[in-house]
């Protein structure tokens, strides 16, 4: 995973996207777009392709956000506990070693296979100090030692009454729950305050730590150092070119015995689909 010289721009899901997505650079050679899963319909609309969509939330909400449809030919950076669905589309899928109790499983099998130190590990064990897909992004540009990241549509807060921007799955998950006495706006309140409280300001501080080792920048300061540029629509070919220099560290996984599966998951054997596994040769 080398993201040298490379900026990375983390795309969230907050508001604000609908204002700053106008100002994502136009020459994207020297830049990496991770879109939350949230957001991705809302871009799509926007003729933006993210070079990766960053999936984690094993809600069923989520399977919402990839509806109707998604290109395949976007990468899908998740975890073996994530919604089964992302495992049934046709796009690269790429599995992201989150600590879990289940990665830590399957990453000594691997090196112990390989009869690696498990301290020279290939599969790098990403960190999330937010606890949520703005943390990962910054984890990921860090390990791949990128330039600095960027936020984009990230905010941890209410703004203009709306929790989202516009598009995302929420609003057809949510749909069905609409009536007369209850409308949208109804459902989507209590998400976020319109200040940042609790695991909301604490994730979004950890975010701005100057000990991360990374410059985090916000659009705004993004701006106000580099010419406003509209964004550009890059063919699926050539985002297929760029990804394979930049996460290639994250394709496939090691075999592992069903027993041991079943051991670890004696107790919830439905936490993962059992599809999800037999792709990834697990059982």
């Amino acid at each position: 995973m080398d993201l040298k010289g490379k900026d990375v721009f983390f795309l969230g899901a907050s508001p604000s996207l609908e204002s700053e997505w106008e100002d994502l650079p136009k020459e994207r050679s020297r830049s990496v777009l991770i879109a939350a899963d949230t957001n991705i319909q809302f871009l799509l609309a926007k003729n933006i392709i993210p070079d990766a969509i960053l999936s984690l939330d094993p809600g069923r909400g989520t399977l919402f956000h990839f509806l109707p449809s998604i290109p395949n030919t976007i990468p899908i950076l998740t975890w073996l506990g994530a919604n089964s669905y992302l495992f049934s589309l046709p796009n690269p899928v790429y599995l992201i070693n989150t600590n879990h109790p289940f990665d830590q499983l399957i990453q000594f099998i691997w090196e112990r296979k390989k009869n690696s130190d498990p301290a020279k590990s290939n599969w790098p064990y990403l960190k999330n100090p937010s606890l949520n897909l703005a943390g990962m992004a910054l984890s990921f540009a860090k390990e791949g030692k990128a330039d600095k990241l960027i936020l984009v549509g990230v905010g941890f807060k209410e703004e203009k009454g709306k929790s989202h921007c516009r598009g995302t799955g929420y609003e057809s998950y949510r749909l069905p729950m609409v009536t007369r006495r209850s409308p949208m706006e109804n459902l989507q309140t209590g998400i976020y305050g319109k200040e940042r409280k609790g695991k909301n300001k604490i994730a979004w501080e950890s975010i701005w730590k100057k000990d991360i080792g990374l410059k985090v920048i916000s659009m705004e300061e993004y701006k106000s150092v580099t010419k406003k540029e509209p964004a550009v629509v890059l063919a699926p070919t050539a985002i297929t070119s760029q990804h394979k220099e930049w996460i290639l560290s994250f394709q496939g996984i090691p075999a592992m015995d069903p027993w041991l599966w079943e051991k670890a998951f004696q107790e919830f054997p439905d936490s993962i689909s059992i599809s999800t596994l037999k792709r990834w040769k697990l059982i």
